[in-house]
This record gives C-alpha cells, sequence and structure tokens, in this order.
C-alpha cells in the first residue's frame, strides 16, 4: 500500500487476512489491480527473435525504476525476489512489479559478533524468501560479513538483466560457489547486446559496496545510446 501509485508497481487495491486454527496458521491475503498484457516471463521466452537493445533497455528501465521507487522510501523496502517471472505487462505495454510476499525492510548486519546459531538462522530465512539463482553472495554465506540490504536487489537486476539479454541465467544450477565467487560467462559469440554487456557486470559483484544504486542505473538508461 506504501507503494502504491507508481506506474511501475501493480496498484494495490484491498487485503485480508484468514486464520487456520487447525494449522495455527494465518493466511494473508492481496488484492491488485488485473494486468492483462500477461507476464513479462512469456513475452521474453516465446518470441520469435530477440529483444532489440532498445527494447531490453526500454523494458529493464521500467523495473528499475519500480526498485528505486522501493529503495527511496523510509526506511528502503527490498522487494528480495526480483525476477522476470514477477514482472507484468499492463494493457498498454507498460511494465508493472508485483509479487511482494518477499518485500522487507529489515537489514541484517552480520559481524565478528554473530554467532553459528544466528547466522545459520539468516541464512535459512534467505533461502524460504528468495529465488536461488538470483541470491546475491551475501544471502548465500554470512561469513563473509557483507550487510544484506537493498543491494540484493541490485544484483538480482544484473541476473534479470542478462537473463533479458540471452534468455538463459547467469546462475542457471544455482550452484552456490559460483554464486559466493560471482563466476559466470557472458556469451562469447554474442555481438547484439555487446553495449549492455559492461552494465552487467555492474551489477554482478561479490562487493556489494561496489554494485550499482538504483539512481545510478536509471541516470545510466535514461542516457542510454544504442
Amino acid at each position: 500500500q506504501k507503494l502504491n501509485g507508481h506506474p511501475n508497481i501493480v496498484p494495490y487495491i484491498a487485503a485480508a487476512s484468514n486464520q487456520d486454527t487447525t494449522l495455527r496458521r494465518t493466511e494473508y491475503l492481496l488484492v491488485t489491480e488485473y494486468c492483462s498484457g500477461g507476464r513479462l516471463y512469456e513475452r521474453v521466452v516465446y518470441r520469435k527473435n530477440p529483444l532489440e537493445v532498445e527494447q531490453v533497455v526500454q523494458i529493464f528501465y521500467q523495473i528499475c525504476r519500480a526498485v528505486k521507487h522501493m529503495h527511496e522510501q523510509q526506511p528502503p523496502i527490498i522487494h528480495r525476489d526480483l525476477k522476470v517471472e514477477n514482472c507484468l505487462l499492463t494493457s498498454t505495454g507498460f511494465i508493472q512489479l508485483c509479487d511482494f510476499g518477499s518485500a522487507t525492510t529489515k537489514v541484517f548486519l552480520p559481524d565478528e559478533t554473530w554467532t553459528v546459531k544466528k547466522r545459520d538462522y539468516v541464512e535459512d530465512e534467505m533461502t524460504k524468501v528468495t529465488t536461488p539463482m538470483y541470491r546475491a553472495p551475501e544471502m548465500l554465506d554470512t561469513y563473509n560479513n557483507h550487510p544484506i540490504n537493498e543491494q540484493v536487489d541490485i544484483w538480482a537486476l544484473g541476473c534479470l538483466l542478462y537473463y533479458l539479454c540471452f534468455i538463459n541465467h547467469p546462475f542457471e544450477d544455482s550452484a552456490k560457489l559460483r554464486i559466493l565467487n560471482a563466476k559466470y560467462t557472458i556469451p562469447a559469440n554474442n555481438t547484439r547486446y555487446t553495449v549492455l554487456h559492461d552494465l552487467i557486470r555492474k551489477f554482478i559483484l561479490r562487493n556489494n559496496h561496489i554494485r550499482y544504486g538504483c539512481l545510478s542505473i536509471c541516470h545510466r538508461l535514461e542516457g542510454f545510446k544504442v
């Protein structure tokens, strides 16, 4: 509800909760506006021809605007499950970000005082609320003592941009060691998206302190020349 009104975030209508006394749990229901254009995933995957660079930039810019709006809230809202499947299309072709079930304002700041139990607890929570192949290194291993904050969304945006370009994921197998070391390859024979390769590299970085921020991303995309 706090994010309502942004053109690239699916409009919130109402919410309700339902208590299941048998299972002792509460189910939360969220009603949002219907996006008749369907999921971006289908539009991208089932195309006959690859997206043009201009199309990739236009799509990605709208997603980044939505994430930027989330990160500008006080405190910042972290989506934590950014992926192509969570982007919808309106009847007029606008991209709208959805599925905020994993969103949080909670930031974790691991340091040398953290116990093994606390690290296991946080890593277990990350497993429950994120999609494996989109997880940032700091979500997989808290022993690096890197903050778990909105920068996890920046890593996921890099994976998402990679997917828009190559219809494949940089960490398709969700291999922990490859993610921890940011070991991925850009197709050597790809020339169509050469101008976007450097942008991808600015997102998928082990050190979350030097990843792009949403403001920098949007400025870069606004002035993009292809």
